[in-house]
């Protein structure tokens, strides 16, 4: 597949069939880019089950302590 210039959700438009949505899925693929091949290692995760992971993780928690202290600055 590759880059081919494009951005990633081109390149992979049409991914969709081969897996759900909800499952996290894994997929290998190889770009060549300046005459070099390099194997890449590509996930999916559904956005909804990403921010339960980021959020979890108190991410947001920290983001928006950051937010208020800069406005108060």
């Amino acid at each position: 597949m590759g880059l081919r210039g494009s951005s990633s959700c081109s390149v992979w438009a049409g991914r969709e069939a081969e897996y759900d949505y909800f499952d996290a899925t894994h997929w290998t693929d190889e770009w060549t880019m300046g005459g070099q091949t390099a194997r890449i290692s590509i996930w999916h995760r559904a956005l909804h089950a990403m921010i339960e992971v980021f959020t979890g993780a108190g991410f947001f928690r920290a983001f928006q302590a950051l937010v208020t202290h800069c406005r108060e600055q």
